[in-house]
């Protein structure tokens, strides 16, 4: 998820809790990590998430295999 997704989904979130119509559930889907994206920048992103006080949901991860 690039620093731009990022932002763009942290703001949809916000707006509608600003507007009362918050999520109960923030949901990130694996796919969206980038391949490459190691452990520290997938906590990163949780983390940030996070602080929406929300249940995350992943609903699923890709992990390349070779």
């Amino acid at each position: 998820m690039t620093q731009r997704e990022q932002d763009t989904y942290a703001g949809w979130i916000q707006y509608l809790i600003d507007h009362g119509q918050g999520p109960d559930v923030i949901r990130h889907a694996g796919a969206l990590w980038r391949c490459g994206d190691g452990p520290e920048t997938v906590l990163r992103i949780i983390d940030r998430f996070a602080k929406f006080g929300k249940a995350i949901q992943i609903t699923e991860f890709d992990l390349p295999t070779a």
